[in-house]
């Protein structure tokens, strides 16, 4: 086992806020950060975004680059701990030690990343850069939540009129760090003079929840959505793929994208059935954007819990993979949530952290190496296995495999996939993607009874999005088939027999 190195506490000047603060919000909390392996150099002064668009970006041609995929930047700021829940409140869900326990576990592979200094990062502007997504009274709001410091956590949270978060004066802080991070990941893939084109920002509170005018499910700024619509603004991308495969649907990112025509939002989530419906309640297959844009915003939406991996890998050999190879984003970015993983507090979803490796990896044959890519972590609660899943997608991310240690819950995800490199592969980009997933779900199956098993309520649940997007005339040249009903009736009837 690696020896696990200290590290000193984090330096509050560095940091803004002052001792106390730290102590008042935290209790026994430690924040820690841990040292660049090269000096961060001064700001002289701190650039804003609008500089390095004119100066740099302007210049960012939207072809091929042919350079060999080198390490991952990665950003992460210990400033963003400082939302945390108030001392006395019971212990939350969405808590400082996610981001916290994510970024040590990757620092155990230093030779993954290009750290970014948090210092020289471009200051977003609340009035243009963040007005792409939220309104202006909502975005006061949100500012003058740190002039409110004599109020309580709960008086704060009352001006919200929600009880899904909670606030503190350093609320609005975190988040508008969370957002510049996630910012500047996509500014430094899709740049002319790019190192690498894939970034992770390891950012809270997250973002997909929050609304124009609304926060909600612990989220405050939608920072995917922003990023995307930036990207757009300062022609960085001319079109945008955002794919949400937290378990909980994205709501707020489809409503700041739904009638976008340069912005596909494609997202995997629970729904329910019936009247027990799952948070947020949203994202319908038959929600499929408007105007210009109907046929960019696709749910798929699953009725029932207990979701795996085969369900994953077959929900991106049948829908997500041809989408994005139809689309042809210049940049895609992730909203990475782990709560679909197996043992998470909230999901009831069965996912390996492995999974994440797996679906990240077919992403990327299928987009190749010139796409941008930014991996924004969003919900996930479990301490323990987050970690282990965004380490699986950094290794995908780096072009790397998984360690064989890290497979030991899923030896299928070792072997099979060692098996599929000894067949020929096709060429095109959307067969390689399948390629990496056909252990769990063969695409190329002749026969239908055999081309996987899967857990009872996934088939109807992918069909019902597949018939949504075929209606759509923009997807009416994408082979998307329908699933062999009768694979999940062999499923249940084997299961019964267990």
């Amino acid at each position: 086992m690696a020896q696990q190195t200290e590290f000193p506490p984090i330096d509050l000047a560095q940091a803004s806020v002052e001792d106390a603060a730290i102590e008042d919000i935290f209790g026994n909390l430690t924040i820690t950060t841990i040292p660049s392996q090269t000096p961060t150099p001064t700001p002289t002064p701190t650039p804003t975004v609008h500089d390095l668009v004119g100066a740099e970006l302007s210049a960012v041609q939207l072809t091929s680059f042919t350079s060999p995929q080198k390490k991952v930047h990665l950003f992460y700021d210990p400033r963003t701990l400082l939302h945390a829940p108030p001392r006395g409140v019971g212990t939350e869900l969405e808590r400082p030690e996610r981001a916290e326990n994510i970024y040590r576990e990757l620092r155990l592979t230093p030779h993954l990343f290009y750290e970014i200094p948090n210092l020289t990062i471009p200051k977003l502007d609340i009035s243009n850069d963040l007005a792409v997504c939220h309104s202006k009274e909502y975005l006061a709001k949100l500012n003058n939540i740190k002039n409110l410091s004599l109020l309580g956590c709960q008086d704060l949270e009352k001006l919200f009129d929600v009880n899904d978060i909670y606030i503190n004066k350093s609320t609005f802080e975190s988040s508008l760090i969370s957002t510049q991070g996630v910012v500047e990941c996509v500014r430094l893939v899709q740049s002319k003079n790019q190192k690498s084109r894939r970034a992770i920002a390891v950012v809270r509170p997250p973002g997909h929840h929050a609304c124009a005018n609304e926060a909600s499910g612990f989220c405050f700024l939608n920072h995917v959505a922003i990023a995307a619509k930036l990207a757009v603004r300062d022609n960085l991308a001319r079109k945008v793929m955002i794919i949400d495969w937290d378990i909980h649907h994205g709501n707020g990112t489809q409503a700041l994208t739904y009638d976008d025509p340069n912005i596909c939002f494609l997202s995997l989530h629970r729904f329910g059935t019936g009247s027990r419906f799952f948070y947020p309640g949203s994202g319908l297959p038959s929600e499929l954007g408007s105007g210009r844009a109907e046929g960019m915003n696709v749910n798929v939406a699953f009725d029932n819990k207990r979701m795996d991996d085969s369900c994953y890998a077959c929900a991106f050999s049948e829908i997500v993979l041809p989408i994005a190879n139809e689309i042809r984003p210049d940049l895609v970015i992730i909203s990475s949530g782990f709560d679909a993983v197996e043992n998470d507090l909230i999901g009831d979803c069965n996912l390996s952290p492995e999974m994440y490796h797996l679906m990240t990896k077919s992403l990327l044959e299928v987009l190749g190496d010139d796409v941008g890519v930014v991996v924004s972590l969003e919900g996930g609660y479990n301490l323990d296995v987050i970690p282990k899943c965004m380490r699986a997608v950094a290794f995908a991310l780096h072009k790397s495999e998984l360690p064989e240690s890290d497979s030991q819950s899923n030896t299928s995800f070792v072997n099979q996939n060692r098996k599929s490199k000894s067949k020929s592969i096709s060429n095109s980009k959307l067969e390689s993607g399948r390629q990496v997933l056909k252990h769990l779900w063969n695409y190329e199956e002749e026969n239908e009874r055999k081309r996987g098993t899967l857990v009872k309520g996934c088939v109807p649940s992918l069909n019902k999005s597949i018939s949504a997007l075929n209606k759509i005339r923009m997807w009416k040249r994408t082979p998307l088939r329908k699933i062999f009903e009768q694979i999940d009736e062999r499923c249940l009837r084997s299961t019964k027999q267990k």
